[in-house]
């Protein structure tokens, strides 16, 4: 009977996950349709804005700075582009419950389907941004040289799910505390000054950086930076294991308020 009872559960879990993995694909295709189609110029259209952004500070920034750095473009791709993702899915979750009030209708979709959804297509894009400064990089500069594979994999993987954790968090607070879709946009432009988008980590004074090492977008992206430069230098405040377990728990935390 034991037996048959479990059996009778893992059927019902997996119809659930699979109910699940089917709204999730098509809030992916409804997102992805909706940016590119609406575009005249269609996935180019949707890159376009965010490749003149990165290197509008790109030339700003080689014009001061007066860089001769190989990886100062990939430098800067990364920076952006990891903070893009975490914008624009705090940004979306603090009003996801107002803007898809319609989609719940549909008892298949659930409020935390829309925030992985979501996270998947910025994760998407913006890795096709970096994926054609890492190609122009090499075409404009020959320079492509990864020093650490397997980091870069873990950098990007852990800021989505960062962003995916934090958007769940984000969205049930939204729900309590309803100033905070008008208060968010305050602080991700803190977090922008705050997590090394266009500066590397090492320059900050020692006092400073004893407050900031716990952004895990900050982790992220010095690690991500670290894996295509062997030469970029790392302080001793940024981690991999520290990056995982915060990340590990912000998800755990997500997933309990959500629960």
């Amino acid at each position: 009977i034991n037996f048959v009872m479990l059996i009778t559960k893992f059927n019902k879990y997996e119809n659930y996950f699979k109910v699940q993995f089917n709204a999730i694909n098509a809030l992916i295709y409804r997102d992805l349709s909706l940016r590119i189609y609406k575009n005249k110029f269609g996935i180019m259209g949707v890159l376009l804005p965010e490749l003149g952004i990165i290197f509008i500070f790109y030339i700003l920034f080689k014009f001061f700075r007066n860089s001769d750095s190989d990886t100062f473009l990939i430098f800067i791709g990364i920076g952006y582009t990891y903070f893009n993702i975490f914008r624009a899915v705090i940004m979306n979750s603090s009003r996801a419950l107002i803007q898809n009030e319609n989609l719940f209708f549909y008892k298949e979709v659930k409020p935390i389907d829309t925030i992985i959804s979501f996270s998947i297509v910025e994760g998407f894009l913006n890795f096709l941004v970096l994926f054609i400064i890492f190609l122009l990089s090499f075409i404009f500069q020959q320079y492509f040289q990864m020093s650490n594979y397997f980091m870069l994999f873990m950098g990007f993987f852990l800021i989505l799910l960062l962003s995916c954790s934090f958007g769940i968090i984000v969205m049930i607070l939204s729900k309590f505390f309803t100033f905070l879709p008008s208060f968010t946009p305050w602080l991700v432009r803190i977090l922008f000054f705050t997590s090394a988008v266009l500066y590397p980590f090492s320059v900050l004074p020692q006092t400073v950086r004893e407050y900031l090492f716990l952004n895990p977008v900050l982790q992220s992206i010095e690690l991500s930076r670290k894996a295509f430069d062997n030469n970029y230098l790392l302080t001793n405040e940024i981690s991999f294991i520290l990056l995982l377990k915060i990340s590990l728990l912000v998800l755990i935390l997500s997933l309990t308020l959500y629960a």
